[in-house]
């Protein structure tokens, strides 16, 4: 175990702290997604104004600019891809960061300036709250950490982010030089801030933020027991669910170099059929639970960003992901497909790009703000990124007396830091000095402190991490063992499955491999039956005041980890990540609910000879699996509404008998089932489970239950507290209900037009949030379930209410560095590649990731070409 780790964290806030004052001045008006903060008069914004003939097309041109050491050449294609041609490394960072710039400005100055805790200089009040969430949980710290210790850390990552942000600047001077700033800047008058390797690493800190698991669920799992009880809340949202179909992302029972539990004399069903929401297991008193609620709610508060909010795998957040090796391929190349569900928008948060130079030669998806490329691939090697749900944080209930907290049975000071920032005015207040006291104990900030408690976590990401420069290092790995080794080296947070397909040409070998890199956080517990076990994170928040502390982090050698398993794939959609077995039991495990990995398992094993094309049609999956586990509930209740001899419900569910028993669970949108289903199941949670959650102080704050927990439920425990008056009655209920409501909302027309895509339209939002800037509706096939995914808010409103979390890309790669171009590459992403609503770079891809098809990204390695697509642009850059 990682024991200095564990004590370094407990230091950490000991050391001098750089000043969180020490931010940058943006002078920026900021637009976030889902809040409007224009100004009414800034009517120049609407497309209809001229405006927008500032606007200036790519074109082929040539800019000189000081910093390039050497000649450069930008290439985009008919479907939006850079490639970017350079002689030296930092030429190609800074050609990135131009190239970037020219297409993105506006949203990467608004999301790195949101994980900087900015937003209120700009926006006035309504943006403290985000900028005390992010103050609060460090990001703005540790990118100025980060920026002050690359050199020493990292001299080439240092100058390839130095590079990078001369490239964006470069492009920002001539922009103003030129009168060429993008639209939003010069609609609201304002200018872009000057980047820094430090907005790079806010905008790192930002989606590991994102990615993280273990700071809210607790929350929301202690809450949720503290009004419904244990056994109800384990019931709902078990670590490994009786109901659940076991397709481990690790192929076995959990065991790992030969070790597991039962060889340190534990049974796996022992500890997994254990209370770890009780006292036993977090050391909170049964008799102070009912009063720490106010104290979790409100840290769940502090952390609600309004503008930036961090998915939650009930919205559809995570991401698939699966590789097939060689001898399971019709070409006998390893393959490999992504594609990671997060909040979309135009523009996206990807930029299709090829890098090359002597030291890269990769294409692949960048993320608008970062150099380099987060997922892609070269001619040798292809990589993936998933979410594995696992806990890289803790979350502590301190003891509190004045300005002390308890700790193993001693009083120490609250580290305290005082902040202030000015507040911008508003239409309804003025400018305003805002005065900030963040506490801190030795496990890392206090969230929230209610009476004498108070909340604080140990978060991983709490401090420099280096991932940037993983990233860059992945651009230029040749197999997985390289791969391996670099996330050994560089990776910390966030808790990622990161899928690797290899080609080795000269060796005449081909790998696939699997692993989860983070340092998950390790806590001894003593279970009821006094044997002590070593688990990964927790269930609920832990006694702070000793007993539960972190005793470092899961130990290198034993990673989760499959390299070229005997059954010739591997896949990561979200699901449980290891068998029961597994040597460390991830009690802070909160799995997807398997749906679209059950999918992906029985897809691969029922297709031992996979192609390129079949990848492909398993990406466009739209057949909800747990829909097919509750078809004879809904069948059950079809037939007791059909038999009941009322009104107009009783012939509507007559009529939907046959087509229901017939149905396959597919989601297209001509399907008239789905829609019939889905309002079914959300009036089933509508009258159980939401009274629950409003009355435990979540309300729409709760995380959705599984389909398949309710399944299970409604056949095992039917009478289980979840459904008052019994599963039937409750069944029955809640489709009469539905039938009336859709009934009414379609105005009595026969059930022929309740067509799927009628109540589950999708409109892409700008990231703006402004209204003009969209692009829809459009019919949308699939459900939060699918493989191909496409979740709504559960809410029974007419129409279904969208969540705009999906597949933000979409990539199959077969490398083969014995091919011309380095192997078949191809991808798509829900937008285009300008953020400029007017070009028709907008959202030119938005129908091809509509229709599941996909641009050619195989490699370009010489600027000559040939090229996947027709070429539209030539930027030559000279120094």
């Amino acid at each position: 175990m990682d024991e200095g780790g564990a004590a370094r964290r407990r230091g950490r806030w000991r050391r001098p702290r750089l000043s969180r004052l020490m931010l940058f001045f943006i002078p920026l008006v900021l637009v976030f997604a889902g809040s409007v903060v224009l100004d009414p008069q800034l009517a120049e914004l609407d497309p209809s104004h001229g405006l927008w003939g500032l606007t200036q097309p790519w074109g082929n041109q040539t800019f000189t600019l000081q910093g390039l050491h050497g000649p450069v050449t930008i290439v985009r294609d008919g479907a939006g891809t850079v490639h970017i041609y350079a002689q030296d490394d930092q030429d190609l960072m800074f050609a990135q960061g131009f190239a970037q710039a020219s297409d993105r400005l506006f949203q990467m100055e608004i999301e790195s300036a949101a994980a900087q805790g900015n937003v209120s200089q700009f926006v006035g009040q309504a943006g403290v709250a985000s900028d005390i969430a992010y103050r609060t949980l460090g990001l703005p710290q540790a990118a100025l950490e980060m920026q002050a210790d690359v050199w020493t850390v990292s001299p080439t990552l240092a100058q390839d982010l130095q590079s990078f942000s001369a490239g964006v600047n470069a492009y920002i001077a001539w922009a103003e030089a030129h009168n060429r700033l993008p639209i939003y800047f010069t609609g609201l008058g304002v200018q872009p801030y000057t980047w820094t390797p430090a907005a790079c690493f806010a905008f790192q800190e930002l989606m590991t933020w994102g990615q993280t698991t273990g700071i809210v669920e607790p929350l929301l799992a202690a809450l949720s027991a503290i009004h419904m009880g244990d056994n109800a809340t384990n019931e709902l949202f078990s670590i490994y669910p009786p109901y659940w179909q076991n397709f481990t992302v690790m192929p076995g029972d959990g065991t790992i170099n030969g070790q597991n539990l039962t060889q340190q004399g534990i049974q796996p069903s022992y500890v997994f059929s254990q209370d770890w929401l009780g006292s036993w297991a977090t050391g909170i008193p049964t008799s102070e639970e009912s009063q720490l609620a106010p104290l979790y709610q409100a840290a769940l508060g502090a952390i609600s960003d309004p503008y930036v909010p961090a998915p939650r795998v009930d919205e559809g957040a995570g991401s698939n992901s699966w590789v097939v090796a060689a001898s399971h391929s019709a070409d006998h190349l390893p393959m490999l497909a992504n594609d990671p569900h997060l909040p979309i928008s135009l523009p996206s948060l990807w930029v299709p790009t090829e890098l090359v130079d002597p030291n890269y030669e990769v294409s692949g998806y960048a993320l608008a703000g970062l150099p380099g490329i987060l997922i892609g691939h070269d001619s040798h090697v292809a990589w993936a990124l998933t979410n594995s749900e696992g806990a890289t944080a803790l979350d502590y209930v301190e003891t509190l007396q004045g300005d002390q907290y308890l700790s193993n049975g001693k009083w120490y000071p609250i580290h305290t830091i005082y902040e202030n920032w000015t507040v911008a005015a508003s239409s309804s207040n003025p400018s305003y000095v805002k005065h900030f006291t963040l506490n801190e104990t030795d496990h890392g900030p206090m969230l929230a402190q209610v009476g004498n408690h108070g909340l604080s976590i140990d978060w991983a990401a709490d401090g420099p991490t280096w991932e940037a420069l993983a990233e860059l290092e992945f651009d230029r790995a040749v197999s997985v063992d390289q791969f391996i080794s670099i996330l050994h080296q560089w990776w910390t947070v966030p808790n990622l499955n990161v899928l690797l397909a290899e080609n080795n040409a000269s060796a005449g070998t081909s790998h696939i491999g699997w692993v989860i890199p983070c340092h998950y956080p390790l806590v001894n517990e003593t279970m009821p039956n006094g044997q002590h076990v070593t688990v990964i994170g927790s269930r609920a928040p832990l006694n702070g005041s000793g007993g539960f502390e972190s005793v470092g982090t899961i130990p290198w050698a034993d990673a989760p980890m499959s390299i070229d398993p005997a059954q010739g794939y591997l896949y990561a959609p979200n699901q449980p990540t290891v068998g029961q077995n597994f040597p460390y039991p991830l009690i802070g495990g909160w799995w997807d609910s398997g749906g679209r990995g059950h999918a992906v398992g029985m897809f691969l094993a029922e297709h031992p000879t996979m192609t390129v094309g079949l990848m492909q049609v398993l990406q466009a999956n739209v057949t909800d699996q747990w829909s097919l586990l509750l078809k004879p509930q809904l069948l059950s209740a079809l037939q007791t509404v059909a038999g009941s001899g009322g009104g107009g419900a009783t012939s509507l569910a007559s009529q939907f008998l046959p087509m229901v028993q017939s149905w396959n669970g597919s989601f297209e949108t001509d399907e008239i089932v789905p829609t019939l289903y889905t309002y079914w199941i959300d009036e089933v949670q509508n009258a159980t489970y939401d009274p629950s959650m409003e009355a435990a102080g979540l309300g729409a704050g709760a995380p959705d239950p599984f389909p398949n927990a309710f399944a299970w439920i409604a056949t095992n425990d039917p009478n289980s507290p979840w459904f008052p008056g019994g599963w039937n009655k409750v069944s029955t209920d809640a489709l009469t209900a539905a039938l009336d409501l859709l009934s009414q909302e379609f105005h009595g027309q026969g059930i022929s037009t309740w067509t799927w895509g009628t109540v589950h339209p999708f409109t892409m939002p700008s990231l703006t949030g402004e209204a003009q800037f969209a692009v829809g509706p459009f019919p949308w096939w699939g459900d939060g379930y699918t493989v191909s995914v496409a979740p709504t808010t559960r809410s029974p409103t007419f129409p279904l209410t969208q969540v705009s979390i999906s597949s933000s890309l979409r990539m199959v790669v077969e490398p083969n560095p014995n091919a011309p171009n380095g192997g078949t590459a191809w991808g798509i992403i829900p937008g285009g590649a300008s953020e400029n609503p007017v070009s028709p770079y907008y959202a030119n891809l938005l129908e091809m990731w509509l229709a599941h098809t996909y641009v050619d990204m195989t490699l370009s390695a010489t600027s000559a070409g040939p090229f996947p697509q027709q070429v539209v642009s030539t930027w030559s850059l000279q120094p």
